[in-house]
């Protein structure tokens, strides 16, 4: 586990990926994720939005993928990426500090 002095700068990384893709601005969002992975490389809450976004980013290219139907997928994936990125402040919040 990080040093609870470096949870100050990962919530606030959280935060503004948390936003960026609430904004479906998601090459900023992988940015983000990037620099929390710079901080915490195996933060498993990065690794796994990480992954997702590559996935819609891949899903997104495809022509065949642009309808109706294949926005609202894409907006549910990202909302439930947005409650990653709460779930991960707050167990940020809530982490003991190491000894």
């Amino acid at each position: 586990m990080k040093q609870q002095s470096s949870f100050p700068a990962l919530i606030s990384l959280f935060q503004t990926l948390e936003e960026h893709l609430h904004n479906r601005k998601l090459e900023l969002a992988l940015s983000a994720v990037q620099s929390i992975l710079a901080c915490d490389r195996n933060n498993f809450y990065a690794r796994a939005i990480q992954h997702r976004i590559k996935r819609v980013l891949d899903f997104q290219e495809d022509p065949s993928n642009v309808s109706d139907s294949a926005d609202y997928y894409v907006g549910i994936v990202i909302a439930a990426l947005e409650n990653v990125c709460q779930m991960a402040v707050r167990f940020l919040m809530n982490s003991p500090v190491e000894a």
